[in-house]
């Protein structure tokens, strides 16, 4: 827990937040506490070949989770650190693999959008342990508390459609003229900024998401048919997944763009092209991300995670551009990746918008 840590904010907004410390936002919180079933109990499909970074070409076990591989690499980024090593070799291992991005992404996904989908909004789908009659004394009703939660996972502020139109996205909007930013309301947090960076560009995963939110909420506080309720907390769960799967599209198609730029020869002998390896990772986490839905398409077998993870790799695709060049990349990783999550999904979008995501 934090609250005795006394830990700053650091985020910087326009104008300031009027916040200074965490727990003036939440009390009582921990990474642990928040970390769910799967997060350290459920194998990360395909990690057996993933260094561990210790320089002496270890990798992972076959069964490890994302527990154990974001406390591996903060204990290795740690040791780095003290060892003398910057940035970005610090967090790099010998084969390319940024393990600041596996730490960051595998809490996004691991934690907060398996909170989201498959806790929360899988709570209002699948159990009747959120009935929606009052929760105590509180001005809200269990199903509504627990539809809060998926939808605090999400990360969108309570107004979102006003902190978007066609010219872009306002992160950061002071609503009520204050002259600061109140990080429990006006303050567009990573998932709901994902969904805008790839809905406004096609699919509209923003809108979807966040009205299927809207109206579920409506239909809890009006008390209707616990089917109509269901159907709105799926309909925001499928649109989150779209979300995932257009960031993995996103980060191939930034391997291409790095690959058609040319990696140099240096760079290929010492795998530290930074913006290559940071976009693989990307593109390798958010893969990952997709099996914590428990409905989605991995479930489904509408999508084979762990094919996917072969055609990424372990690292990577050095020795692919090496031998083949751009060509090869593109031919042989991204190109197939693509295609497998396009056809895992039959929303138009992944036709239309897949060059452009």
């Amino acid at each position: 827990e934090y609250d005795s840590q006394n830990l700053n904010i650091l985020l910087s907004t326009d104008p300031a937040p009027n916040h200074d410390q965490y727990n003036e936002i939440a009390t009582g919180k921990s990474l642990s506490g928040k970390a769910t079933a799967p997060y350290s109990d459920e194998a990360l499909i395909g990690i057996g070949e993933v260094s561990k970074g210790e320089g002496d070409g270890s990798t992972f076990s076959g069964d490890a989770t994302a527990d154990d591989v974001i406390r591996e690499y903060f204990d290795q980024i740690a040791q780095n650190y003290d060892n003398g090593q910057e940035a970005p070799n610090a967090y790099t291992t010998d084969e390319g693999v940024d393990m600041s991005q596996f730490t960051n992404k595998l809490i996004l996904g691991a934690v907060a959008y398996s909170q989201g989908t498959d806790k929360y909004l899988g709570d209002v789908l699948n159990t009747s342990d959120s009935p929606n009659s009052q929760d105590g004394d509180n001005p809200y009703s269990t199903l509504g508390h627990t539809f809060d939660e998926g939808f605090g996972y999400f990360g969108a502020p309570r107004e979102f459609n006003a902190f978007f139109d066609d010219s872009g996205i306002d992160g950061a909007l002071d609503r009520n003229g204050d002259g600061a930013i109140d990080l429990e309301s006006e303050y567009t947090y990573t998932w709901a900024d994902y969904a805008y960076d790839r809905g406004s560009v096609g699919g509209n995963f923003h809108t979807e998401a966040f009205n299927a939110f809207l109206k579920g909420r409506t239909a809890i506080v009006n008390e209707a048919a616990e089917s109509e309720i269901r159907s709105h907390a799926a309909d925001a769960r499928e649109a989150w997944e779209k979300v995932v799967a257009a960031n993995v599209v996103h980060y191939l198609n930034s391997m291409e763009s790095d690959v058609e730029a040319g990696i140099s020869d240096s760079e290929i002998d010492e795998r530290n092209n930074t913006d290559f390896n940071a976009h693989w990772a990307e593109a390798k986490l958010f893969v990952w991300t997709l099996q914590y839905n428990p409905t989605g398409v991995a479930a489904s077998d509408a999508l084979d995670l762990q094919s996917l993870h072969t055609t990424l790799g372990a690292a990577p695709p050095y020795d692919e551009y090496d031998q083949n060049g751009a060509s090869g990349v593109k031919n042989n990783v991204t190109g197939p990746a693509k295609q497998a999550i396009q056809d895992a999904f039959e929303d138009p979008a992944f036709d239309e918008a897949l060059s452009d995501w």
